[in-house]
């Protein structure tokens, strides 16, 4: 077995709530949830998946992703909710990676 390390993966993300002051889409930000999955097309893996309450709630009607550096893989999905019905967030808490196919979790699951 080789004892090479792999690279650490390393990333940026950074986001602003832009208010161009349209009234009738201003929206309190209170929640943002950042779910960061690696290795999109093939073995994929969850990196984070954190809910965070914003202390002081932010008036938008949009929000912007400014910077985002992803090193050494790039092959990643981001995904960015704002207030998240409380519905959503159990099913969000759960999400997970489902085992690539024919991998002995996979095939005991479609039983």
């Amino acid at each position: 077995m080789d004892d090479e390390l792999l690279p650490v993966t390393r990333a940026q993300l950074s986001i602003s709530l832009v208010d161009d002051g349209d009234a009738d889409r201003q929206e309190e930000i209170k929640t943002i949830r950042f779910v960061v999955f690696s290795n999109a097309s093939g073995d994929v893996k969850l990196n984070v998946n954190e809910l965070i309450r914003l202390d002081t709630p932010g008036t938008a009607t949009d929000i912007t992703a400014q910077v985002l550096k992803v090193t050494p893989d790039d092959d990643m999905i981001v995904m960015v909710v704002a207030n998240e019905p409380q519905g959503l967030t159990y099913a969000l808490n759960s999400v997970r990676v489902w085992p690539q196919k024919g991998s002995p979790v996979r095939r005991n699951c479609e039983r």
